[in-house]
């Protein structure tokens, strides 16, 4: 523990900070601050920090604002563990959320978990939905973020309705889907006992070199979150939602969904290394109702997951925990994708409206 101190102080001490935060929940969804945060290096072998969890369950890591690459392991006493992989720091960001943390006392009986799988993009034959994703193989890992790991914990087939059921012990688990003609996806589970464990997931079909595709996703309340696309060119600019679908680059809401969970699709055609895009989404549902304050969005467990050629290029979690009804997520900047992650409760400033700032 001392030499994690030392660690410390010196990245407060260096003069670029960037911050990891995020939260721990307990099966009550209620916070849990005896839980203790540990921060490890890329190989999880080298202990750099560790603390406990804050009365309101929350954590804030200090850690450097220069290309590194972190684990996380958050443990209590009587508790399963539970680890993010993977969390990417550069100069470039200043703070950085991850998914939510759940710790289950250990020994509590398995769950069942029940999935959907859908296309991002394309709608069934009667216009009614998705096209749903059969044959698509399945494989969970414990831990957020965890693509990699030997250990699968479970694995199968979707049937011809896209559905697949899984008994899992409860805790957080990572989902790796592959199916022919997708890129290879990857979402967070939560195995709770005490909720229903449905989730719908929409896969992105595979992309030609230059397009992006952007899915967002999110749960049963609000019933309606709105993506939004700004693009900032030479020729000018233009901004992409449900009430303008396409712009004059190509840049297109192919998927608007009103009624929960999504997918809202949004698919830049061509992305420009010299172009700026900023991406948004906004709570309709409370924005129509007046209550922007409301947790809804920041409760809706929503995700962005953005993908070109290359695969699963970013997922940005919204911020857990904030009022408000604009979430900015991330921006394209002379061709690098940077999380923004600001939250907004008042629509009547506009600073998030605007292509530059």
């Amino acid at each position: 523990l001392n030499a994690a101190y030392n660690t410390y102080e010196t990245v407060m001490n260096a003069e670029g900070i960037s911050i990891i935060q995020g939260y721990v929940y307990d099966k009550n969804m209620a916070p849990l601050p005896e839980a203790t945060i540990e921060l490890y290096d890329e190989s999880f072998e080298k202990l750099i920090f560790c603390a406990n969890v804050k009365t309101d369950g929350t954590y804030r890591i200090y850690v450097p604002s220069e290309a590194y690459e972190y684990n996380i392991r958050v443990i209590k006493d009587g508790y399963g563990d539970c680890d993010i992989y993977r969390v990417v720091i550069s100069n470039e960001l200043v703070g950085v959320y991850q998914d939510s943390i759940y710790l289950f006392e250990s020994g509590l009986d398995d769950k069942e978990v029940s999935i959907i799988l859908g296309d991002a993009l394309n709608y069934n034959e009667y216009g009614t939905g998705m096209v749903l994703l059969s044959n698509a193989k399945v494989n969970v890992r414990k831990g957020i973020n965890n693509r990699t790991g030997s250990q699968i914990v479970a694995t199968g087939i979707t049937d011809n309705s896209g559905y697949i059921s899984l008994i899992l012990p409860p805790g957080v688990y990572t989902l790796e889907v592959m199916a022919d003609g997708y890129e290879t996806m990857y979402y967070t589970i939560i195995v709770n006992p005490l909720a229903d464990c449905i989730y719908e997931f929409y896969a992105a079909p595979e992309l030609r070199d230059g397009e992006c595709a952007i899915v967002l996703t999110w749960g049963a309340s609000p019933s309606d979150l709105d993506s939004h696309l700004f693009t900032t060119s030479g020729s000018g600019s233009s901004h992409v939602w449900y009430g303008r679908m396409w712009d004059d680059s190509g840049n297109n809401l192919d998927v608007d969904d009103t009624s929960s969970y999504g997918p809202e699709t949004m698919t830049i055609d061509s992305l420009s290394a010299t172009d700026y895009y900023k991406f948004c989404v906004v709570d309709f549902t409370d924005c129509s109702n007046g209550d922007l304050r409301s947790y809804s969005m920041s409760q809706s467990q929503a995700t962005v997951n953005v993908y070109t050629s290359d695969g699963l290029v970013g997922t940005y979690p919204v911020p857990t925990n904030t009022p408000g009804v604009i979430w900015e997520v991330f921006e394209i900047r002379n061709g690098r994708l940077t999380p923004i992650q600001r939250y907004y409760d008042n629509v009547t400033n506009k600073d998030w409206w605007h292509q530059d700032k």
